[in-house]
């Protein structure tokens, strides 16, 4: 049982780094509020959490989840291929939307890409 162990503990750590390898491609940049009008907001970068699910017929459904620093900005390692982008849903918060909404990952790079968030902050009339 102990030899087994130590096996299949060897073969993990050797594919660990092959996992990790692989996974050399992705997005950073900064996340800014978006106003009422449609214009980038006075207060700058916000805090928010992106929702990147694939797009591809064999992984379609895959999602993975981003929060960016208080700064906005954002880094996400993510498999090549054509992504949704979507706002995580919060309390308060009424359709919010994401711009670009629709994102291509190309292999073997981590590209500089900038969102916007419209968070539709529900006001009383």
């Amino acid at each position: 049982m102990k030899a087994f162990l130590a096996t299949a503990t060897a073969v993990a750590v050797c594919i660990s780094p092959a996992i990790g390898a692989s996974t050399s491609s992705g997005l950073t940049g900064t996340v800014q509020r978006t106003c009422a009008s449609g214009k980038l907001c006075a207060a700058g970068p916000t805090r928010a959490t992106l929702v990147f699910t694939r797009q591809s017929e064999k992984a379609k459904g895959e999602s993975t989840r981003v929060r960016s620093g208080t700064d906005g900005s954002y880094r996400v390692l993510l498999a090549p291929g054509m992504y949704r982008v979507m706002p995580y849903p919060r309390i308060g918060i009424v359709a919010p939307s994401v711009r670009p909404n629709l994102v291509h990952v190309r292999a073997n790079h981590i590209d500089k890409l900038d969102f916007t968030v419209s968070l539709g902050l529900y006001q009383a009339p």
